[in-house]
């Protein structure tokens, strides 16, 4: 049972990050754009793809769930209250991620609203992280100041510190974590793209996915006023 149930999470996990990754893709979203027209790929694009990630990770929870299984440990006592406290912290810091982000922007609503009332879409986050601020500067706050990926690295206290650890959880926790380290790779390159010199900057300044034990966040860095002319 241990080994069908490690292959058999693996493959659909595999599945799952494939598809998920190739609807994220570049050439998607310019197919898309060069089809229905840029505007209508924007205003589209984001809520549709939100979509179909809720309805595959449906299946992909419904599939697991049907694969034989085993407890590995189940930690009590005060031990207990500290993992679930830990799985807290996850939470909370998904949620503030998001609402950094916005949730309209991320979902897509908010650029599917521009689109029915004739406006011009909204931004919407680049590889998952914040809209710059108006003047352009990545004046990013929050979550985005403990590590550059927050929205990958909360997510995995809640796996990671489950209190009752089983064959297919801890299996499908592993990969998970796999998959999102290489996709804050691909984020990189594509928030490097993007944002060029300001997010070196931000790169310097705060670390990759997990906060070094004593390291301060900086705060965000500020643009010097532009000196008078004349």
């Amino acid at each position: 049972m241990g080994r069908s149930t490690v292959l058999g999470t693996l493959g659909r996990l595999a599945l799952f990050a494939a598809s998920h990754s190739a609807l994220a893709a570049p050439p998607v979203k310019r197919r898309l754009g060069q089809a229905d027209g840029d505007r209508r790929a924007e205003g589209v694009y984001r809520l549709a793809y939100n979509a179909v990630s809720v309805l595959a990770t449906g299946a992909l929870v419904r599939s697991l769930w049907r694969l034989p299984d085993r407890q590995l440990y189940r930690v009590g006592g005060p031990a207990r209250a500290a993992m679930v406290a830990a799985q807290g912290v996850g939470v909370l810091g998904t949620l503030a991620v998001a609402r950094e982000v916005g949730p309209a922007r991320f979902s897509g609503l908010a650029p599917l609203a521009d689109l029915l009332a004739g406006r011009p879409p909204s931004a919407v986050p680049t590889a998952q992280h914040p809209v710059p601020a108006a003047d352009g500067d990545l004046r990013w706050g929050g979550p985005f100041r403990l590590c550059r990926h927050p929205n990958n690295a909360f997510p995995l206290l809640v796996l990671g510190f489950a209190p009752t650890m089983t064959a297919k959880l801890a299996t499908f926790s592993l990969g998970t974590a796999a998959y999102m380290v290489v996709g804050s790779w691909h984020e990189e390159r594509r928030l490097q793209a993007a944002f060029g010199g300001q997010f070196e900057r931000y790169r310097r300044d705060v670390p990759h996915l997990l906060l070094p034990l004593g390291q301060v966040p900086r705060p965000p860095r500020r643009r010097a006023p532009a000196a008078p002319h004349g």
